[in-house]
C-alpha cells in the first residue's frame, strides 16, 4: 500500500534535511567574513507543462521521489553589507521561469549551527515579495548535530546509512534539531506595496489616501510628520514610492527623516535605519515609530530597521502599522492601522541576538 500523507512528508523532510547538509558539506569552501556555510533548498512545482528556461544557468535538481528544486548558498564581500544569503541566491534563479507557472512548496536550510537557524530578515522580505511562494508555505530549518550520539557534520551526513541508521544511544532515530515555521509567521505585517508592482502601489495608495483613520493624538502627531517627510523627497525618477518616518522618545523628543533613494535599489537607505544612530546615542529610549508612504498608508519598518530595533535592545519600542488581508491586499475595507511591538515584527531569530525573547 501507499504509504500516508503525514508520514510521507515526515520522510521527505528527513531526506531533505540529508540533502542540504550534503551540499552544504561539498561547498569548497565557507563565506570570507563569516567562515560561516548556509545552503538552501527550494522546491516547487510546475503549474504549466515545460514553461522553464533552456538557457544554461537555468539548473534545476531532482530528488529520487521526482521532486524538483533549486540550491542556493551564502557568499560575502569584504564589507559584510553587501553579503547575499542562501535563500535569495536560490530564488532569483526562478527569474529565469515564467510567472504564473510555477509554486515554491517548500523551504529547507541547514547551517554550520548546532542550532537550527531561521532565515534572516533580508530573506523573509525578498521571500514575502514573491508571489509565486504561498504564506503558509514550510520553512525547515535544521541544525548539523544528533543531541543524543553528538555526531555532526561529515560524521553524520556524509554517508547517507549513518544518517539514517539507528543512534547508537538508543537505537532510536538521530535526533537533529529541527525549526519548521511559514512565510507568514516568519516575516508578520509585511508592507501593503509587498507583492505589487510600482505602478499597482501608485494606484493603491491614490485610493487610500482619500481614508480617514482613526488615531489618537500622539499617533497623529507622528504620522503627519511622516507623511511629510515622504512627501519632501519625491524622487519619480528612481521610484514612485518614498517613505518618511517619525519617531517619539520617553523624553518628548521627536526625531525625523526620510528613505534615500539609490540608483541600485539595494543602496537604498531606509527611513527607519536613518534614525538608527540617534537612537542608539539618545539617553531617552524611543516608545513609538511611524514610517508611511506619501499616501498616508503607515508601514512597519523595512528589513534593515527590524533587525536593528530588535538585535540593539529596542524590541519594546511600539511600531504603528497597516495590517492588511494577505490573501487580498488591495480590500482597504479590511485594513486596520494599529500598534505592534518591534521584537514581534522579527520572530524566531538566532538566540545570540541581545534582545528578542524568542
Amino acid at each position: 500500500g501507499t504509504m500516508p500523507s503525514i508520514n510521507l512528508a515526515q520522510h521527505q523532510d528527513k531526506e531533505d534535511i540529508l540533502l542540504s547538509h550534503q551540499y552544504r558539506l561539498q561547498l569548497p569552501s565557507s563565506p570570507t567574513q563569516s567562515n560561516f556555510r548556509v545552503l538552501a533548498l527550494l522546491f516547487y512545482e510546475e503549474l504549466e507543462s515545460r514553461q522553464a528556461s533552456t538557457l544554461p544557468p537555468w539548473v534545476p535538481q531532482t530528488t529520487r521521489d521526482g521532486r524538483t528544486y533549486i540550491v542556493g548558498t551564502n557568499d560575502e564581500p569584504g564589507y559584510i553589507g553587501g553579503a547575499i544569503c542562501a535563500e535569495r541566491a536560490a530564488m532569483v534563479q526562478f527569474r529565469f521561469l515564467k510567472r504564473g507557472c510555477f509554486r515554491i512548496n517548500k523551504l529547507v536550510i541547514a547551517t554550520d549551527a548546532h542550532e537550527p537557524i531561521s532565515p534572516g530578515l533580508l530573506c523573509r522580505e525578498f521571500l514575502a515579495g514573491k508571489d509565486c511562494i504561498p504564506w503558509d508555505v514550510a520553512v525547515i530549518s535544521t541544525s548539523c548535530l544528533c543531541d543524543k550520539c553528538k555526531l555532526d557534520h561529515e560524521a553524520l551526513f556524509a554517508d547517507s546509512s549513518v544518517y539514517n541508521a539507528a543512534c547508537r544511544m538508543d537505537d532510536g532515530e538521530h535526533e537533529i534539531k529541527t525549526l519548521k515555521t511559514t512565510l507568514k509567521e516568519l516575516y508578520p505585517f509585511p508592507s501593503p506595496f509587498t507583492r505589487l508592482h510600482a505602478p499597482e502601489s501608485v494606484s493603491l495608495g491614490e485610493i487610500y489616501c482619500k481614508t480617514i483613520l482613526q488615531m489618537n493624538e500622539k499617533e497623529k502627531m507622528l504620522f503627519d510628520l511622516s507623511v511629510s517627510e515622504a512627501r519632501s523627497n519625491l524622487s519619480h525618477d528612481i521610484h514612485p514610492i518614498m517613505f518618511g518616518t517619525a519617531v517619539l522618545f520617553e523624553d518628548g523628543t521627536i526625531a525625523t527623516s526620510h528613505q534615500l533613494s539609490a540608483l541600485e535599489y539595494g543602496c537604498t537607505l531606509d527611513a527607519v535605519s536613518q534614525l538608527a544612530s540617534r537612537i542608539k546615542k539618545n539617553s531617552s529610549r524611543p516608545v513609538l515609530i511611524v514610517q508611511t508612504d506619501q499616501y498616508g498608508i503607515a508601514h512597519a519598518p523595512f528589513a534593515p530597521a527590524r533587525s536593528f530595533l530588535t538585535e540593539y535592545g529596542f524590541g519594546d519600542c511600539m511600531v504603528l502599522l497597516t495590517k492588511t488581508c494577505l490573501e487580498n491586499v488591495e480590500d482597504i475595507d479590511q485594513w486596520e492601522v494599529k500598534q505592534v511591538r518591534a521584537a514581534d515584527l522579527a520572530p524566531y531569530t538566532p538566540a545570540w541576538t541581545s534582545c528578542t525573547d524568542r
